[in-house]
């Protein structure tokens, strides 16, 4: 085979039929891995938005015990539930997950499991600092990245 590149496209010449067939049949087996791939990454996709659009719901116990997951990740050792101290903005961080529903749930509790020490260091300030202290509203900005994250993979569109 040989290739050349002129005129901003490629020639390719083949010497023989063998050559061209052998060709032929990588070309193949390259798109139907890539054709595989594709399918593979639509099905994520169409996984993140059914998740992002099932609204959260304090009364659902899978939806709660998500909740409650995220709460020991950072506050092991404390009882109160002030969501406040986490970053949300009020008392019932329901109402905080409306724009992302589930998603922004499942990446904050991914991350708090993930790297515990992390969020707990960025809580523990905000629990322990007074409301006009507090900097960094950690549930606030993991909502909003979550959002940042939709917008990029173009999913914002279809809730």
């Amino acid at each position: 085979m040989h290739v050349t590149w002129s005129n901003k496209h490629w020639t390719l010449v083949f010497s023989n039929l063998p050559e061209l067939e052998a060709f032929v049949d990588t070309l193949n087996a390259h798109l139907t891995k890539f054709k595989r791939r594709k399918v593979q990454l639509i099905k994520h996709l169409v996984h993140l938005q059914r998740i992002r659009n099932m609204t959260f719901s304090p009364e659902d116990g899978s939806h709660k015990a998500l909740l409650d997951r995220l709460w020991r990740a950072i506050f092991a050792e404390h009882t109160s539930e002030n969501w406040r101290w986490m970053g949300f903005q009020g008392t019932n961080p329901a109402s905080d997950f409306r724009g992302m529903g589930l998603l922004s749930l499942y990446l904050m509790t991914y991350l708090a499991e993930s790297r515990p020490e992390y969020c707990r260091t960025i809580c523990e300030a905000s629990r322990l600092s007074t409301a006009s202290e507090r900097e960094y509203p950690w549930a606030t900005a993991g909502i909003n990245i979550c959002a940042m994250i939709i917008r990029h993979l173009g999913l914002n569109d279809s809730k």
